[in-house]
């Protein structure tokens, strides 16, 4: 019976346990399944949680009611990975593999810029996002007691998650500056990005639309800003412009797990690592890796496909089917990732879609990702957990 070892319980790693349910319930094989949290995250929603649209029980699963009880699951954290003896060891326990699969997730990447890690904060989890929300919430609360010039927001990384967080910001900046008696006018929310080009995966229109959105909400945009520096209070970019603000949040690149780094240090960059057409490392035919760690070039490309949730599920799900294909001696097939379009929300009635090249705009659009994200949730988990997490019909 193959010893299979499935680090983290994201979007890769729980669609890889779906897949090869009937193997697991049959005794098929043994697996094991190892993250620091007891709880799945909904990464795709964490703008909505730091902005309180959501709340934490809106966002996260119970790892241990969705997957199979014959699946061992141990919550820890991973510290070092021996390919050699073939051992995982977390804080607290030692585990071995015949099989590896790495889907530990992303970290923020602050490309060695002075003060990112020190004095902003990014959207890397469910814990993050709610320290982002008690301190904008406690910005709000200061404010109104002395207000003192402006009360300012800054987020810097003007891609998918920046344009949803700031279109959720203006939706929770009208809710607190009537909760506490603010002048709307005294607060400002800005955002930065090194370029003018913004969620390239939509046309000029799209993204335009996404601009007048914000900018008719008074979000400030500024872009060709070269960040060289974060200090306690400020963004400093370009020749020693400096932006100041009561808060700043990173949200300009993630890179993978650290885990890569360490363990592939040769082979590596940015913690990911690049993958065969079996999402294997080469030359290592016992171990996977998926989602935010893997760096994936299509036959015929040059860049590697952004990492996304929707990417994530599907290598999950073809790595539990080659995973089946050789325990029945059958030759796996190629990793084809089947793009199927993107979306990005614009607060709680608006957005922009394009799915097989037709392109939705507007409320319709918002609830195409509701609807994406229903069926997400259906890939990882069970029709009774997808129907009480839906948010199509709330």
């Amino acid at each position: 019976m193959k010893n299979i070892l499935i680090l983290g319980a994201g979007y890769g790693g729980l669609s890889l346990l779906k897949k090869m349910n009937n193997e697991i319930k049959n005794n098929k094989v043994k697996v094991t399944l190892v993250d620091k949290n007891e709880y799945h995250s909904q990464m795709i929603s964490l703008h909505e949680l730091a902005t309180r649209s959501l709340k934490q029980e809106d966002v996260t699963i119970e790892i241990k009611k969705i997957i199979n009880k014959k699946v061992n699951f141990v919550q820890d954290e991973v510290i070092r990975i021996d390919t050699t003896l073939k051992k995982v060891f977390t804080k607290n326990n030692k585990l071995g593999y015949d099989i590896l699969v790495i889907a530990l997730g992303f970290s923020s990447n602050d490309f060695g810029i002075e003060g990112i890690d020190s004095y902003t904060l990014s959207l890397n989890g469910v814990n993050s996002s709610l320290k982002i929300s008690e301190k904008i919430e406690n910005e709000f609360i200061n404010y109104s007691t002395k207000k003192d010039n402006k009360l300012r927001f800054i987020i810097a990384g003007l891609g998918l998650t920046g344009i949803e967080l700031l279109a959720e910001f203006v939706e929770l900046k009208k809710k607190y500056c009537k909760k506490y008696n603010i002048d709307e006018k005294l607060v400002e929310i800005y955002g930065l990005n090194r370029s003018e080009n913004i969620i390239s995966m939509f046309d000029k229109k799209q993204v335009d639309n996404a601009k007048k959105y914000l900018e008719e909400n008074d979000v400030k945009l500024i872009f060709n800003t070269k960040i060289k520096k974060a200090t306690e209070s400020s963004y400093i970019y370009n020749d020693q412009v400096e932006l100041k603000g009561n808060l700043l949040i990173w949200t300009a690149g993630v890179n993978g797990n650290k885990i890569i780094s360490e363990t592939f240090p040769e082979i590596s960059q940015n913690s990911r690592v690049n993958v065969t057409s079996e999402l294997k490392v080469q030359g290592m035919d016992d171990i996977y890796i998926i989602g935010d760690c893997a760096s994936f070039i299509a036959k015929g490309e040059v860049k590697p496909y952004p990492p996304t949730a929707q990417i994530a599920t599907q290598m999950g799900e073809y790595v539990g089917k080659n995973i089946i294909a050789n325990m029945k001696n059958k030759k796996a097939k190629k990793f084809s990732y089947k793009y199927r379009g993107t979306i990005c929300s614009l607060g709680g009635r608006n957005g922009i879609a394009i799915s097989m090249g037709i392109k939705f705009n507007g409320y319709f659009a918002l609830k195409m990702k509701k609807i994406i994200e229903t069926v997400i949730i259906v890939k990882l988990t069970d029709l009774k957990t997808s129907f009480k997490k839906q948010r199509i019909i709330k």
